[in-house]
């Protein structure tokens, strides 16, 4: 349905001190990162590849590292030329805006060097290091629920409107320890504690996944192009989730379509409460663990267009595998409005609001529209293209097509858009 190069899902540029901020295509990033396991030093050097669309301008990005080093297409940039801005209405969602003043449909190569320290995001994670033995444990450890949270933590990145390649070159110095990825990424084993990581150019910044941790405190089984990991002792029994997690994905096969990911799924399991979906993939707790899986079809197959989309497939996915939660509940017409969905292009938070609200939502259109055919539009919407992007408008308009006696644009209005006439 969308390309994988294309403007029409952009924001639109703004006006900055000195220029307009305009948005770019990633065609491909390429890192490499050396983890100094016994000084706890990691070191990044990423190169991003992007082209300009039909505007002129300074190009945005994000990446929530202090830069040290900056050449656009061979020529040094001072760091300072990468200023952080806001470009939209959350002061938390800010992005880079590189001033130089590019051509439109110009292609550029970006090259920046950093140290690889705690993200500058709302409760983001760094790598973790041992006082005793030389060992490095690494979560990329993505959130819909704070700005800045996605690849942008570690490497340049854009916002999930934009799908590229991403290739890791990962390398760990100064551990005898054998370390071991767990990722939805091709492994290439290059030699002890050497990888390269290759992600598809289909995947956007919130669909890569990886663990890194010290193989011996890792519990892992395999087999079948099912992948599951946990810390030893954390608790699990990985025999018993690799049956429920098969058991979903049959499930979700045949209730939506074909899985979107080829042969291979992979779990990392948590004993805390430390849930997120990727393509593919999750790291997740054993309660949350339906949930996660789900969004490989509604999340990380079908992808929300923008953060203003991410509403869909959390309220969808709380629908279908918590149904009992939601069936003496639904929104009344004349209900107080509610905002599920925001006209902020540069919006970086799906809003806790989807998780309740937006499943409400759902059960009152379901109740309106027909349980079995309201799974039956999205089964069919998902059949179009298990990987296309979506926006909250384009699903308004295929429910309204397949539901004519329903008005379904007033209850997207009130309801999602929060609109009071």
């Amino acid at each position: 349905m969308i390309s994988s190069h294309c403007f029409s899902l952009a924001p639109s540029p703004r006006e900055v001190r000195g220029g307009l901020a305009v948005p770019v295509d990633f065609e491909r990033v390429e890192a490499q990162v050396t983890l100094d396991a016994k000084h706890h030093i990691a070191r990044a050097v990423a190169a991003v590849e992007f082209e300009l669309g039909k505007h002129s301008g300074f190009p945005i990005f994000d990446l929530r590292q202090s830069v040290e080093t900056a050449r656009l297409d061979g020529r040094t940039v001072s760091a300072k030329r990468m200023t952080q801005q806001v470009l939209g209405r959350d002061p938390k969602a800010h992005m880079r805006v590189l001033q130089a003043d590019l051509e439109a449909h110009s292609r550029h190569r970006l090259e920046l060097e950093y140290e690889l320290r705690r993200p500058r995001s709302e409760r983001a994670v760094g790598i973790e290091w041992d006082g005793v033995e030389p060992l490095a444990q690494w979560d990329f450890f993505m959130s819909d629920l704070a700005a800045g949270r996605y690849l942008e933590q570690w490497f340049p990145s854009n916002l999930i409107w934009d799908r590229f390649a991403f290739s890791l070159e990962l390398r760990i110095e100064g551990s005898h320890l054998a370390h071991k990825p767990i990722t939805n990424g091709n492994v290439r084993w290059l030699e002890k504690n050497h990888w390269r990581i290759e992600f598809p150019e289909s995947f956007t910044a919130f669909c890569p996944m990886l663990v890194l941790a010290p193989l011996r405190l890792l519990e892992t089984r395999e087999s079948n192009g099912l992948t599951l990991a946990q810390h030893a002792g954390a608790g699990a029994d990985l025999g018993c989730e690799e049956d429920r997690i098969r058991g979903w994905l049959g499930e979700n096969a045949r209730t939506f379509g074909p899985y979107p990911h080829g042969d291979r799924f992979t779990a990392f399991l948590w004993s805390q409460p430390r849930s997120m979906e990727y393509a593919g993939a999750v790291t997740s707790s054993v309660n949350a663990l339906e949930h996660e899986v789900f969004h490989s079809w509604w999340g990380r197959g079908v992808k929300p267009a923008s953060q203003n989309d991410g509403w869909i497939d959390e309220a969808w996915a709380m629908w279908n595998t918590e149904p009992d939660r939601w069936t003496d509940r639904c929104v009344e017409w004349d209900d107080p409005p509610m905002r599920l969905c925001t006209d902020d292009p540069y919006h970086r938070v799906t809003p806790l609001e989807s998780y309740r609200e937006g499943v409400v939502f759902l059960a009152g259109l379901a109740g309106e529209v027909g349980i079995e055919e309201l799974m039956e539009m999205m089964a069919d919407l998902y059949r179009l293209d298990p990987l296309q992007q979506l926006t909250t408008s384009a699903l308004q308009q295929w429910i309204g097509k397949r539901a004519p006696k329903v008005n379904v644009r007033r209850h997207f209005d009130r309801f999602v858009y929060g609109l009071t006439k």
